[in-house]
């Protein structure tokens, strides 16, 4: 039973993996990589690029600078293969637990249709390099470490993207509650991640743009002004993006919600609608509250659909019976390819013509 354990894992892993680098081909093919960079596998792509250089050495208490202040320490570190290397190897570390997590779910063809989901493996390296990655990776130790404590690494997911704030913070500390009960340590990271959302948003620098512009003449300019964006500016940007949505991109965007829905009723089964249950379920779609204030669309679906695995992966509880016909819903997505991230499952998108 061990060998066959093992052996099922092995598959999971190599075909998680393969659609990783599927997913980051296709996007290799979308664009012209970074000067140094491989021009396939692994892609990373000028915005990303540009954001490993954001760092405190050099601009003071900037967002998004923590993991940069490591990478800018070492000119042959902030080398761009180096920082592609960089990008890479959480991706992949991710890919693999995500993969060894769904060999090991009992419904054999949820674990198939999960792993050929759009918004995992495929989207994963469609969007090779982004920091939500990274938290992933801090989400799921501090989640599956018997040690109650490591919940207090949660706030160094603001520092490296304050976005996590949506997207890993509510999912991390209600799967500490459902698995250890409102702990000490938990009341203490909520505490000190929401001070340091506020010191990111209120206290951070906004750095000249020129001087921005002087320093990372390889880097796309247009990643930069992250670092001075206004909520306002954001908000009405978002809505006159999704005002001026023509048919077909509205059309696949409803299959991404589509897709969210039937991993909604499926998370149900497993956690229940008890008052946990749907606080879980509420936590997996708190990226989608992004939409209000970004452009990815796709990828705040995407970011959903992967914390709405991640609740039926993490469960701790027997699920409900799921007739196979919601499974079989849910792989027949693998067709559109990856979900994406500005432009909603951008093969299709790329394969009707529509740029």
């Amino acid at each position: 039973m061990r060998n066959v354990s093992f052996g099922r894992s092995i598959v999971f892993l190599l075909a998680g993996l393969a659609l990783l680098a599927l997913g980051n081909y296709h996007m290799s093919t979308l664009g012209t990589p970074p000067p140094g960079s491989a021009p396939a596998f692994p892609y990373l792509d000028h915005w990303k690029l540009a954001q490993y250089h954001f760092n405190y050495a050099d601009f003071g208490f900037i967002k998004r600078a923590f993991l940069g202040t490591f990478y800018n320490f070492d000119p042959i570190a902030a080398a761009t293969p180096a920082l592609v290397l960089a990008a890479t190897i959480p991706a992949l570390a991710l890919a693999a637990t995500l993969a060894i997590l769904l060999s090991r779910l009992e419904n054999r063809t949820l674990a198939v249709a999960l792993l050929l989901s759009p918004a995992v493996f495929l989207n994963i390296g469609l969007d090779l390099g982004r920091f939500d990655q990274i938290n992933y990776l801090i989400l799921l130790a501090v989640t599956l470490s018997p040690m109650r404590w490591m919940i207090l690494f949660l706030p160094l997911t603001i520092l490296i993207h304050e976005a996590a704030l949506f997207i890993h913070v509510p999912l991390a500390v209600t799967l500490h509650v459902q698995r250890h009960g409102i702990t000490p340590a938990v009341v203490a990271a909520s505490a000190l991640t929401i001070a340091t959302t506020a010191a990111v948003l209120f206290l951070s620098v906004k750095p000249d743009m020129a001087a921005l512009e002087a320093t990372y003449m390889t880097a796309a300019e247009d990643s930069l002004p992250v670092l001075n964006s206004d909520l306002i500016e954001n908000m009405k940007l978002a809505y006159w993006r999704m005002r001026g949505l023509e048919l077909v991109p509205f059309v696949l965007i409803g299959l991404a919600a589509l897709h969210i829905l039937l991993l909604i009723r499926i998370a149900a089964r497993y956690v229940g609608l008890n008052l946990l249950g749907v606080l879980l379920i509420l936590a997996a779609l708190a990226p989608l509250a992004l939409s209000v204030i970004g452009l990815d669309f796709p990828r705040w679906c995407a970011l959903a659909s992967i914390n709405l695995i991640l609740v039926i992966l993490l469960a701790r509880q027997r699920p409900q019976p799921l007739a196979p016909a919601w499974s079989y819903a849910v792989a027949a997505f693998a067709i559109l390819g990856p979900m994406g991230i500005f432009i909603p499952f951008p093969l299709i998108h790329s394969t009707l013509g529509l740029g």
